[in-house]
């Protein structure tokens, strides 16, 4: 159960860190395509 809740912690802890990581990766693709055209 504490385990659970440890893992829990961290997802919420790391969420947006991977929500700003997929937004730069995203971006960055979009600029390639963008300077490539």
């Amino acid at each position: 159960m504490k385990g659970t809740a440890v893992v829990k912690q961290c997802e919420t802890l790391l969420a947006p860190y991977s929500a700003k990581r997929l937004v730069t990766k995203k971006s960055v693709i979009w600029g390639n395509q963008q300077s490539g055209d």
